[in-house]
Formats: structure tokens, sequence, C-alpha cells
């Protein structure tokens, strides 16, 4: 037996979440500007379909003025997803010979779209290294401020199967 059908069941928990969304004491600080950063300024697909690579994920947290801001380039060891398996919630990571977990903010910001907060989930990935800005807020786990790849990755690195001559170029 169905109570409500599908859209009657999202409407509600739509006017359900609102007053929470509004209050800032209720839920985790996130900032209205995060965003994925992919190798093309277009959104994570491209007109083709073909998917591009996020090299940073930038303003996951607006940056609080009691917190400590730190920046490492540190290798992943573990993540950790979710309840829905969607977003990356947190990775751990050594810094200062102390694991680390750190809050990613990916599922918690309202600036990012679906496939935004897939991408960026799918960015970190454990046993690769990146370089993290996070802050450490007294008694909070630390968060999250923005992280970028290292190295060329996404970067285009095969060779063009198109011979420039310079008999070809004369014609030009």
């Amino acid at each position: 037996m169905q109570i409500f059908t599908k859209k009657a069941s999202k409407t509600l928990c739509q006017i359900a979440l609102f007053p929470l969304l509004l209050n800032p004491l209720f839920g985790h600080t996130s900032s209205d500007g995060a965003k994925v950063i992919c190798t093309s300024p277009q959104a994570s697909l491209n007109k083709a379909g073909v998917k591009q690579d996020v090299i940073a994920l930038m303003s996951m947290d607006e940056v609080l003025p009691d917190c400590t801001q730190h920046v490492t380039q540190a290798k992943i060891k573990n993540v950790a997803y979710s309840e829905s398996g969607i977003s990356l919630q947190s990775m751990n990571f050594k810094w200062h010979e102390t694991d680390t977990t750190v809050l990613t903010n990916i599922g918690e910001n309202a600036a990012l779209t679906i496939d935004e907060i897939r991408s960026a989930s799918q960015f970190i990935q454990v046993g690769k290294s990146y370089l993290m800005h996070f802050q450490l807020c007294q008694g909070a786990t630390p968060s999250l401020i923005s992280m970028y790849t290292l190295g060329n990755v996404g970067l285009n690195t095969k060779k063009s199967k198109v011979k420039v001559t310079t008999k070809s170029l004369k014609s030009v």
C-alpha cells in the first residue's frame, strides 16, 4: 500500500529540509562557491559524452577566522563514503607523522550538482598524492578547503597522427 506518490514524497522531503538549509546552526558549514575543476572549462561531461578529468576541488568549505589553515602534500591512505555511497565523506592521510581524517564536504555542498558530486568523489583515490588545503577548528573534525592533483593528470599526451612538413606549411 502506497501512501504518497514519489513526487509527493519528494515535495514533503524538500519542505521538511528547507528550514535546516536556512539555518546554519543545524548543518555543516559549506561554501556556496564550491567548484569541481575539470581539464576542460565545461562541466564534468562534454557534449560528446566523454568524461573530463577532475584536476581540483575548490572552496569546499568557507575559511573560518578562528581556525588554523594548513597546506600539505599527502598520499590518501583510505576514504569513507556517505550512507548512500554517492559522495566521499572523508579521507585519511599521514600529516606530521599522524593519521589525519579530513571531511571533504562534497555531499554537504548545495552548490554542486549530482554529476559534480560523483566526479569529485571519484577524483579522490587511495594511493594518489594531492596538494591539500584544509582547516583545523577547535573541537571539530578537520575540513577540506581545496585540493589539487599533482602532475599532468588528464592532459592529452598522445602524439598527433598528422604529420606537418615544410612543404605543407608553404602551401598554406
